[in-house]
């Protein structure tokens, strides 16, 4: 089965582990922290920050390769680039990392996790 996470977003399968792992993170009360540790520096930006985080979202969704993530999110390439070039100004570390893209990749998709939560309906009556 697929989790729906969000307005027509459905999970892979082969990001269902992760789900799982997110969603036990925000029962636990761990994953907000770490969520808004490691984006807090993208989200001081306040006019630019969800924009940076939906462009590293793409980014890495395309394996880091910039011109398909570019074409996905309907920019050209040097505004895609402009973007991680602020991301990584914003954040001091180097995209390039991978423990810091691993970071960043869990800490946005717990983002949408954590947003689940909030846009539950509730049914109480």
């Amino acid at each position: 089965g697929a989790i729906v996470l969000g307005a027509l977003y459905i999970a892979r399968p082969s990001d269902l582990g992760v789900y799982r792992l997110l969603l036990a993170l925000r029962e636990h009360g761990e994953l907000e922290p770490f969520t808004k540790r490691t984006l807090e520096p993208l989200m001081r930006d306040q006019r630019n920050g969800d924009t940076l985080v939906e462009t590293l979202e793409a980014f890495f969704a395309c394996n880091g390769n910039s011109t398909k993530a570019a074409e996905k999110l309907h920019l050209h390439r040097n505004s895609l680039l402009y973007r991680l070039n602020q991301a990584k100004e914003l954040l001091g570390q180097d995209l390039d990392d991978p423990e810091i893209r691993l970071a960043l990749q869990l800490a946005i998709k717990g983002r949408r996790v954590l947003r689940l939560k909030e846009e539950r309906p509730s049914y109480e009556g």
